[in-house]
C-alpha cells in the first residue's frame, strides 16, 4: 500500500511540474512575442535617424539626456550640436539677458556647453559686472521716497521710467544723457 501511495503522490507531483512547466512556456513565449514586438518598434526608430531627430525636438533637456541611454544611435542623435543649438534658441528666445560667454559657445559649436552655462548663469543670485553693464534698466522711485523725489519723475508724471546704463568705467548713463 505504501508503495501505490508513494507512486501516486509522485505522478500527482509530476503533474504539476509538467503544468508549471507548460505555464512558464507559454508566459515565456508572450514575453518573447511581446519583447520581439518592442524590438521591432525601437529597430524602426533606431534605424531611421530622421524620426529621432524630430522625437528629440519636442523633449526637454532632462528627457534628451535620458533618451540617449537607450541605444548607440540615440546617443549620437541626442549629442548632436543642432539639436542643442534648438534648444538654447528656443530656451534663450524670451530672455533680456544671455550670457557673452553662452552665445559665444553657441557660435564655436558647442551648443551643449552653452546651454549648460547659460542656465548655470540664470541660477547665480549675485549680479555680474557683465550683466550690470550689458543691460538697459528702468528707474523710477517708490512713493516712500516722498513728494519731492517723485513730482519730477516721468513715471509718477505718467510716462515711461528713466533708464540708465551702467558703464564699464563706473559712469551711469541716463537716456537721452549724451555727455562722456
Amino acid at each position: 500500500m505504501r508503495k501505490h501511495a508513494r507512486a501516486a503522490h509522485l505522478r500527482s507531483r509530476s503533474n504539476r511540474n509538467n503544468t508549471t512547466v507548460r505555464q512558464t512556456c507559454a508566459t515565456r513565449k508572450s514575453a518573447r512575442h511581446l519583447q520581439q514586438s518592442k524590438l521591432d518598434t525601437m529597430n524602426v526608430l533606431c534605424g531611421n535617424v530622421d524620426i529621432v531627430h524630430q522625437v528629440f525636438s519636442f523633449l526637454d533637456v532632462p528627457s534628451i539626456v535620458q533618451a540617449g541611454r537607450v541605444c548607440k544611435l540615440w546617443a549620437a542623435c541626442a549629442r548632436t550640436n543642432t539639436l542643442w543649438a534648438a534648444l538654447c534658441m528656443d530656451t534663450w528666445s524670451d530672455k533680456k539677458f544671455v550670457p557673452l560667454a553662452s552665445r559665444d559657445l553657441l557660435v564655436k559649436g558647442c551648443a551643449k556647453r552653452a546651454l549648460s552655462t547659460s542656465m548655470a548663469s540664470a541660477r547665480e543670485m549675485t549680479i555680474t559686472s557683465e550683466t550690470l553693464c550689458a543691460l538697459e534698466w528702468s528707474f523710477r522711485f517708490k512713493v516712500e521716497a516722498g513728494r519731492e523725489w517723485t513730482r519730477d519723475d516721468p513715471w509718477w508724471c505718467g510716462h515711461s521710467a528713466r533708464t540708465v546704463r551702467f558703464c564699464t568705467d563706473g559712469v551711469l548713463r541716463w537716456a537721452g544723457d549724451h555727455s562722456s
